[in-house]
Order: structure tokens, then C-alpha cells, then sequence
């Protein structure tokens, strides 16, 4: 899967030191990810959310101190 944003990403994790691994872990997974559908992400992220409205996921992070709001294109 390939991140688009990821200078965002990265400013984040320089701003907020507390939220580097939790972070890098999603991008690790993400990075490697060949997703086809919802069920695939809960797999790999349980408390991720679909926004049907605005076609986006919200994942959950860091014991849900950290949201990332994200569009998938499988």
C-alpha cells in the first residue's frame, strides 16, 4: 500500500515524541498491507471505523490517544 501524506505523518511524530511507535508501527503494517475490503484492516487494526459519508477509515492508535483519518483505495 503506498501513504500519500506521509510528510504530515512525519511532522506528527517529530511534534509529538509519545505518538513515534505507535505511528510507525501503523505504517510498517500498512506498507505491507494488500487489503481488499474492511474485514482485512480489523485484522490488522480491530478498532479501526469506516466514515461511509466521506468514504475514509479512522484508525485508532496509541490506546485511542491518537486518530488517524485515512482514505483506502483497495
Amino acid at each position: 500500500m503506498l501513504i500519500l501524506g506521509f510528510n504530515q505523518i512525519k511532522a506528527f511524530k517529530s511534534k509529538h515524541a509519545n505518538s513515534r511507535t505507535s505511528l510507525s508501527s501503523w505504517e510498517t503494517a500498512v506498507r505491507i498491507a494488500q487489503w481488499q475490503n474492511i474485514e482485512e484492516i480489523r485484522r490488522d487494526f480491530k478498532s479501526v471505523d469506516y466514515i461511509p459519508f466521506r468514504d475514509l477509515y479512522c484508525f485508532d492508535l496509541k490506546g485511542n490517544k491518537i486518530r488517524l483519518i485515512a482514505a483506502v483505495n483497495y
